[in-house]
């Protein structure tokens, strides 16, 4: 069994960005779930800075063959190709930076039937994700593209003539380069 495809996102990002003295020495937070109050003077306002933004295009196409070796093994071998485009502005001087990242990762996996109603499985795959570029008043800096890798070993079962299905799951993900 053969599957095939692809996936393609054009993005465009605007916002003006401040630090500092307009904001009347009150450091704005990342968002706080537990508590989003932020007091932020009445007179607080953005307008007259800059704009900045960014535009980023990414696309990604894969094909993945999946074989029964025999009545009791499976066998998936897969390939994904994807690459990003980004650049970074700021209203009044252009384009500051410009970025392009690609990566091709693979994807490996197994099942094994133990019975009819008992298998195991393995994979192992690897994840690229461009992180594009983060530009403020004072600088810009390409990100480098987040990578992963994951392995995953297992068992699933099927019971009562269907009814109940269970799996039990190992696994282990590393990620660098995460923001």
């Amino acid at each position: 069994q053969i599957s095939f495809g692809g996936d393609y996102r054009d993005s465009e990002t605007s916002r003006r960005f401040t630090r500092g003295a307009r904001t009347d020495g009150v450091t704005i937070p990342f968002f706080n779930l537990s508590d989003p109050v932020y007091n932020l003077p009445d007179d607080f306002s953005v307008d007259g800075l800059p704009r900045s933004g960014g535009e980023q295009e990414d696309y990604g196409v894969f094909v993945n063959s999946y074989t029964q070796v025999s009545d009791r093994l499976g066998v998936l071998l897969g390939l994904r190709y994807s690459e990003v485009e980004s650049s970074s502005s700021l209203e009044g001087f252009g384009v500051l930076a410009r970025s392009n990242a690609d990566g091709t990762t693979p994807k490996i996996g197994f099942t094994f039937a133990l019975s009819d109603v008992l298998s195991l499985y393995g994979s192992y795959s690897e994840s690229f994700q461009p992180n594009g570029i983060f530009t403020d008043a004072e600088r810009v800096i390409v990100l480098d593209p987040e990578e992963g890798e994951q392995v995953e070993y297992g068992i699933k079962g099927e019971f009562l003539e269907g009814r109940l299905r269970a799996s039990v799951a190992v696994y282990d993900i590393q990620e660098t380069n995460v923001i």
